[in-house]
Order: structure tokens, then C-alpha cells, then sequence
């Protein structure tokens, strides 16, 4: 009985001993780190305009109308680091599609203008963000700035075909990147321990590019003046994401 009373009473003591430490903060069972991964989709908006030009020679102006085709998607890997219960940092980096913008002649074409231009523009990009965030037991809420390195794909086509006749095509191709501050805005509902539901909403700040000039019907010659800065870009998307 004398073992067995001493043996309970040591029990008790690093019962008492653990109970106390975990109240003092030894005993944390806040993750050190969570890594994750997302994959997103949504849809885009640009600041790409319209082209003009003014014409010599004929009343009107040769000018576009714009389409966008904003379908996008992103993938993105990251890190959570918990300050405590309630609050984390978080960082990530990832690579997306924004869509793509197609400028195609508009009107009426006249018959002394012998000229169809359309211009292409993709957009896409990879982006790194670090930001802070709220955290509950079934959901999170993060905002993040950074910088989106922007890639701006650009395809001109131009027919030249004076008097009904199809005399020379021009087709260019060129790349503009520029490195874009960002932020982003997001919401996660958690789905399981590992799975959750996200949507966000990610701003770039860039410019309005817009390509301007005159025609000359007479003389066939042309002058352009174009702002090739990357746009700015405003992107929504819903989305999974896996956290290990």
C-alpha cells in the first residue's frame, strides 16, 4: 500500500507539473509552419484601350473595337506561419493566365482606305506576395501586396490591299514584361483539415496602353505613337487549396 501511495502521488505531481506548463505557453500545439497549394480560375480585366488614327486625305478615322476574352487561371505555392490563434503571416508565389484582348477594326471601311489592322494582346504572368492574415477555426482572411513580373504578349496584324487588291500582309510579334506592384484580397472556408475553399481578388497597378496615329490616303504613309506600358489588371478568382 506504502509503493502504491507513493507512486500515486509522483503521478499526480507531473500531471500538476504538465497542466502548469501548458498553461505558461511550453505546451504549444500551434503549427510552426503550413505549406500549401492552390489552384485558382476567374475572369480578368485589363486596361488595354482602343487604337485611333486620323486620316489625311478622306473625312473619318480608322479605329478599333475591343473584345476580351478574360477566362484566367493561376497556380500557387506557399507558406502559413501562425503568430498565434488568431493571426499569421503568409507567403506565396505562382504563375498565371489572364486572358487575352483582341482590337479589331470597327465601322465602315471606305473604299480609298486600303488598310485592315487588328492587334492581340495575352497577358500572363508570375507573382510573389507576402501578407498577413486572420484566422478562425473554419475560416481565414488575408490581404497581401508584391509584384507581378507581366508579361504582355502582343500580335499586329496589317493587310494592305489598295484597289480591292491584296498587295502586302504584315504580321508582328513582340514581348513586353514589366514588374507591376500587386495586391491581393482573400478568403478561405475550411473544408477539412487539409482542403479549403478560396476566392480573392488580386489588383496590378500598370498603365492604359494605347497605340495612336494618322493615315495618309494619299500617300500610303503612316506615322504611329504607341504606350506599350503593361496594363493594369484587375483579376477575381475562386479556387481549392491543399495545405499540408
Amino acid at each position: 500500500m506504502k509503493k502504491i501511495t507513493i507512486l500515486s502521488m509522483l503521478a499526480a505531481l507531473a500531471q500538476s507539473s504538465y497542466t502548469y506548463a501548458g498553461a505558461m505557453g511550453v505546451m504549444d500545439s500551434t503549427p510552426c509552419l503550413i505549406s500549401f497549394l492552390a489552384l485558382e480560375g476567374g475572369y480578368s480585366w485589363n486596361q488595354i484601350e482602343n487604337y485611333e488614327f486620323s486620316l489625311t486625305g478622306i473625312n473619318g478615322r480608322l479605329y478599333s473595337h475591343k473584345s476580351d476574352k478574360g477566362l484566367s487561371g493561376r497556380l500557387a505555392g506557399g507558406i502559413i506561419r501562425p503568430i498565434n490563434e488568431q493571426f499569421a503571416l503568409s507567403s506565396e508565389i505562382g504563375f498565371g493566365y489572364y486572358g487575352r484582348t483582341n482590337l479589331d477594326q470597327a465601322g465602315t471601311v471606305p473604299p480609298s482606305l486600303p488598310v485592315r489592322l487588328s492587334i492581340r494582346n495575352t497577358l500572363s504572368g508570375f507573382d510573389a506576395l507576402v501578407g498577413v492574415g486572420y484566422t478562425a477555426s473554419n475560416y481565414s482572411l488575408f490581404f497581401k501586396t508584391g509584384a507581378l513580373i507581366q508579361n504582355m504578349s502582343t500580335r499586329t496584324r496589317a493587310n494592305f490591299n489598295p484597289f480591292n487588291v491584296a498587295l502586302a500582309n504584315s504580321v508582328e510579334s513582340i514581348n513586353y514584361t514589366s514588374v507591376l506592384p500587386e495586391l491581393k484580397m482573400e478568403g478561405a472556408y475550411n473544408l477539412s483539415d487539409n482542403w479549403a475553399f478560396t476566392a480573392s481578388y488580386f489588383h496590378a497597378f500598370g498603365s492604359n496602353p494605347k497605340t495612336t496615329g494618322n493615315f495618309n490616303v494619299n500617300t500610303l504613309n503612316a506615322s504611329f505613337n504607341t504606350n506599350v506600358r503593361n496594363p493594369s489588371l484587375d483579376t477575381v478568382m475562386l479556387g481549392i487549396q491543399y495545405s499540408i
